[in-house]
C-alpha cells in the first residue's frame, strides 16, 4: 500500500498559491486568445513560461515523493532506484521520442491528445516555412532549374534561401508576369488564410500538383507546373478564345477593355501570344472586325508585336497590341473580332485549333470577341425578373406571337444579357410543350446562327437572337408553353429566377393554338 507524507514540494502555502495563479493565468489567456478568428500559435507564447514553471514544479514534486511500501521485498527493490533519476529518464525519453518523430520540422509537433497534425489545421494557423526547403530542393533537381521563374509564398523568405530559381511573390496579378511563370509553390497557411485570394486558392486546389511536401500526415507545400497551363482565371484576362496556330503560336488571351463602341471610336486591343516552337517563317498576324454578312469593317496586319517571328524565343510571351478604330459611318450592330496568322509569301493561313478540346477552327480563324457598335435592338417583351443562366447570362427579353395555328412557322425572339465571358460554345434550345408538358416542337442552334458563339460574349452586351421552328400540322388547339435554355455537350446550364433555383430551362412565355 502507498501513501505520501505532507512535507513535499506543494506542502507550502506559498507554492500552492503560485501554482494556482499560474494555472489561472494560462486558462484565462488561452480562453481569451481562442475568441478571435485569427489563431497563430505565437499568439499564446506568453503562457509557455508559466506552463514551463508548472511543469518543472510537477516533475520536482514527483521526484521528491517519499513513496513507502509495506512489503519488505518492494522496499529492497525501490532502494536501489532513485526516483529522481527514474522520472528524469522517463521525461527525457518522452521528449526524445517526439523529437525524433518530428525531425526535421520540430514545429510541426502538435498535441497528440488533441488530434495532432490531423486536427491542428482546423484549430489554428500552421506552418512557419517548414517544407519550403524540400520544395526548393525538388525544383533544383529539375533540368534547367536555374532558368525557372517560380511564384511562391514566402518567395523572399524560407523558399528563396534554398532555391536556385528566380523566386517572385505570388501576390502579383500582371497577366504577363503570370504567363512567364514556370512553377508555383503554395503553402499550408496560405490555403488556410485564402491568400492571395480565395479564387486563387480554389484554382490551385483543383489542379494536380507536380510535387507535395508531407510531414507527419500534414501537407506543408505543393508545387505546380504551369508551363503548359493556361492563365489562371483569377487573373483579369479573357482566356476563353485560347487557340493554337500551326503548333507554332498560341493565343493565350485577349484584353478588350470595352465590348461596346460608338461609330468613330477607337480602343487598344491586346493579344497575348506565346511561341510554341522555333519558326523558320516570319508570319503575319491578321486582325479583322467582321459584320454578320462577312464584310470587313476594320483590319490590321503585320508582324506580331512588330518583330519577325523567326527571332521569337520559345515560350516567350508577347503582348501584341492593335488600335481598333471604327469608321464614323459604321452601322450599328454586333461585329466579330477575328484573329489569324498567315505566311506573307504564299498567303496560306496557319491551321488553328482550340486549346480547350482541340477542335479545328475553319479557315485558321479564331472568333475572339463580339464588339457592339452603337445601339442594340431589343426584344419586344421584357422578362421581369430575368432568368439567370449560371453566371454567364440572363434571359431578359422575349418576343412571341399570342396566337398560332397548326403547321405555322413560329418565330421566337430572345434577348441574352451577357454577364461573364465563359470558355466553351453553348447551344440555344427552344422547346414548345403542350399542356401536359410534352415536347411537340423544338429547334437547337448556336447564337445568331454561329456568328456569336458564347465564348465571344463580352460582359454588358445584349445578344438578340431569332429562333424559328415549325409546329406540327396535327396539333390540337390549346395553350402551349415555350421553354428556352443553353447547353454544352450533354449538360444544360442551371437556371434561377429571383434568387430561387428553377431547374435547367426558362419558361419564356406561351401562345394559344387555334
Amino acid at each position: 500500500m502507498f501513501y505520501v507524507r505532507r512535507d513535499w514540494t506543494f506542502a507550502e502555502l506559498r507554492t500552492r498559491r503560485t501554482v494556482r495563479a499560474f494555472t489561472f493565468f494560462v486558462l484565462v489567456f488561452v480562453a481569451a486568445m481562442t475568441v478571435p478568428a485569427k489563431k497563430f500559435d505565437r499568439y499564446i507564447l506568453p503562457v509557455f513560461l508559466a506552463l514551463d514553471v508548472l511543469a518543472a514544479l510537477g516533475w520536482l514534486a514527483l521526484s521528491q515523493l517519499p513513496w513507502r511500501v509495506d512489503a519488505t521485498a518492494w522496499q529492497r527493490r525501490l532502494r536501489v532506484i532513485s526516483p529522481t533519476a527514474a522520472l528524469l529518464t522517463v521525461a527525457f525519453l518522452l521528449h526524445g521520442v517526439f523529437t525524433v518523430l518530428t525531425y526535421p520540422y520540430y514545429l510541426t509537433y502538435y498535441n497528440p491528445l488533441a488530434g495532432g497534425a490531423r486536427t491542428a489545421p482546423y484549430a489554428l494557423f500552421v506552418g512557419w516555412g517548414e517544407g519550403l526547403d524540400a520544395a526548393a530542393r525538388w525544383l533544383n533537381a529539375q533540368p534547367g532549374s536555374e532558368t525557372f521563374r517560380v511564384a511562391a509564398w514566402y518567395a523572399d523568405g524560407p523558399f528563396s534561401y534554398f532555391s536556385n530559381s528566380q523566386a517572385v511573390p505570388m501576390g502579383y496579378s500582371s497577366p504577363l508576369s503570370w504567363l512567364d511563370t514556370d512553377y508555383a509553390v503554395t503553402y499550408v497557411n496560405q490555403w488556410q488564410r485564402q491568400l492571395p485570394a480565395p479564387e486563387a486558392v480554389a484554382w490551385f486546389a483543383a489542379q494536380t500538383p507536380a510535387y507535395e511536401v508531407r510531414e507527419d500526415g500534414l501537407t506543408l507545400a505543393r508545387v505546380y507546373d504551369l508551363r503548359d497551363t493556361l492563365l489562371p482565371p483569377f487573373i483579369d484576362l479573357n482566356t476563353a478564345p485560347a487557340a493554337d496556330f500551326g503548333d507554332a503560336i498560341r493565343l493565350i488571351g485577349v484584353d478588350l477593355p470595352q465590348g461596346q463602341m460608338a461609330p468613330g471610336g477607337q480602343q487598344l486591343v491586346t493579344f497575348y501570344l506565346q511561341a510554341l516552337a522555333p519558326m523558320q517563317t516570319n508570319y503575319n498576324v491578321l486582325v479583322r472586325l467582321l459584320a454578320p454578312d462577312g464584310s470587313e469593317l476594320w483590319r490590321e496586319e503585320g508582324w506580331p508585336w512588330g518583330a519577325p517571328t523567326t527571332n521569337w524565343p520559345v515560350r516567350e510571351v508577347r503582348p501584341d497590341g492593335h488600335t481598333l478604330a471604327l469608321p464614323a459611318d459604321a452601322a450599328p450592330g454586333l461585329y466579330q473580332l477575328v484573329l489569324s496568322f498567315y505566311d506573307p509569301a504564299t498567303f496560306d493561313p496557319l491551321p488553328a485549333v482550340e486549346v480547350r478540346g482541340g477542335a479545328a477552327l475553319p479557315a485558321g480563324e479564331q472568333k475572339v470577341a463580339l464588339v457592339q457598335v452603337g445601339a442594340v435592338l431589343t426584344a419586344t417583351e421584357t422578362v421581369d425578373p430575368p432568368w439567370l443562366f449560371g453566371e454567364m447570362a440572363q434571359l431578359s427579353g422575349v418576343a412571341l406571337p399570342a396566337v398560332a395555328t397548326p403547321g405555322d412557322t413560329l418565330t421566337v425572339g430572345v434577348q441574352w444579357d451577357s454577364l461573364k465571358t465563359t470558355p466553351g460554345a453553348y447551344t440555344t434550345f427552344v422547346h414548345v410543350v403542350n399542356p401536359a408538358g410534352e415536347l411537340v416542337a423544338q429547334q437547337d442552334q448556336l447564337p445568331l446562327g454561329g456568328f456569336a458563339p458564347t465564348h465571344t460574349w463580352q460582359p454588358g452586351q445584349h445578344i438578340v437572337d431569332t429562333v424559328t421552328l415549325t409546329l406540327p400540322p396535327d396539333l390540337p388547339p390549346g395553350q402551349y408553353a415555350v421553354r428556352v435554355g443553353l447547353y454544352q455537350g450533354d449538360v444544360r446550364l442551371s437556371v434561377s429566377r429571383g434568387g430561387a433555383a428553377a431547374g435547367d430551362f426558362a419558361v419564356a412565355g406561351g401562345f394559344e393554338l387555334r
